[in-house]
């Protein structure tokens, strides 16, 4: 008989690229994160740039996951869902494509680009998040 030694779990790490664009422009240009755990999700993401970017946010917990609310830039600029118009507010897509999920819901995968952006429009078709 031989001596085996026990599996070890292996995490496995992913890189993505996010980008903030706020009504008026991009307001944090495309930025790459490295050696996420794969378990990471969009809202792990948003959360660690906008951060890293001295930004806050304001969030709301729904039945389907967290919506972001408000943004507010370092020198202190607030953009708000509803304040350019009733339709107006924060959305997000992965790799082009609105996401059809919070982003608390939204796992990722190798290579993923995330874009969080200000909607002037199109908040009314996302207001089951």
């Amino acid at each position: 008989t031989g001596r085996y030694n026990s599996p070890v779990a292996v995490e496995e790490t992913i890189d993505v690229s996010f980008t903030l664009t706020g009504p008026e422009g991009t307001w944090i240009a495309d930025t790459k994160l490295n050696d996420l755990a794969e378990t990471a999700t969009a809202y792990d993401v948003f959360k660690k740039v906008l951060s890293d970017n001295k930004y806050t946010y304001e969030s709301k917990g729904t039945g389907y996951g967290i919506y972001v609310t408000s943004v507010t830039t370092p020198d202190g600029e607030k953009v708000a869902e509803l304040s350019y118009g009733k339709n107006s507010g924060w959305m997000y897509k992965v790799n082009g494509y609105m996401a059809e999920v919070a982003m608390t819901k939204c796992g990722l995968n190798d290579g993923d680009k995330i874009e969080f952006f200000f909607s002037t429009k199109s908040v009314k078709i996302m207001k089951y998040l």
